[in-house]
């Protein structure tokens, strides 16, 4: 009958005891990658808000901001609008 109980709760026990230990590692992990995909979102939105205040004029290649007076040739578009962004 002990044999039985023993067999039967060996596994759980053991996994509850290797989760404890490395439960404060996993928290660390889980917590890095949640801020570095946060960061992520941020800087994507932030591109993308940039993006949907532009104009692009294809006749003189130019994208300009109806808001300001800014403007600059089509080909520098994508280092203005995500500057973080490394292309490869």
């Amino acid at each position: 009958m002990q044999q039985e109980f023993d067999e039967k709760f060996a596994f759980p026990v053991i996994f509850l005891l290797v989760y404890f230990i490395f439960r404060r590692y996993l928290n660390e992990q889980y917590t890095a990658k949640k801020k570095e995909r946060e960061k992520e979102i941020n800087q994507a939105q932030k591109a993308a808000d940039r993006w949907s205040s532009l104009f692009i004029c294809l006749h003189d290649m130019t994208v300009f901001s109806g808001h300001s007076n800014n403007f600059f040739p089509i080909n520098e578009f994508q280092n203005r609008i995500h500057p973080d962004f490394t292309s490869d």
